[in-house]
């Protein structure tokens, strides 16, 4: 499994909501095909690194995963907290979660951001930025394939 279809399964485990992953330019269209909110989601990797734990090789990448809703057209800054909030709540149980996660290690919550009416479907909602580090790492005997 990769990691990020780790990530995929620990947020939606963790916040019942569904999780996609899709290039920056076209996640707006995924978001809006999917039908279903509210929705995690993250952009596409460009980057990370391969920590050498013991002879096992780790992937570790950082990102951003944004929990959002459908936010009513007409902006409402009280409406919109309330939609945060409970992203927020969605976000911090899906980091507690890692927390006891067999599969992926938090490294640290880098920093989060408050979303208002970001996407063309008009969502709102809360995203944290984290690096993430897989537990069992890649080694010699993986290197078969």
């Amino acid at each position: 499994m990769t990691i990020i279809e780790k990530i995929k399964q620990s947020v939606e485990t963790a916040t019942g909501m569904p999780f996609l992953y899709h290039a920056a330019g076209e996640i707006n269209e995924l978001i809006a095909r999917a039908g279903t909110l509210p929705v995690a989601f993250a952009f596409l990797l460009d980057s990370g690194t391969i920590e050498d734990v013991n002879g096992r090789f780790h992937e570790r990448v950082t990102f951003a995963v944004v929990f959002t809703d459908k936010t009513q057209f007409d902006f409402n800054a009280l409406e919109n907290e309330r939609i945060i909030h409970r992203m927020k709540v969605k976000a911090m149980r899906w980091l507690s979660s890692l927390l006891l996660s067999s599969d992926l290690k938090l490294v640290q919550t880098n920093n989060t951001q408050r979303m208002y009416d970001n996407t063309t479907d008009i969502l709102t909602g809360y995203a944290v930025n984290v690096t993430i580090e897989e537990l069992a790492g890649t080694g010699p005997c993986d290197f078969s394939e």
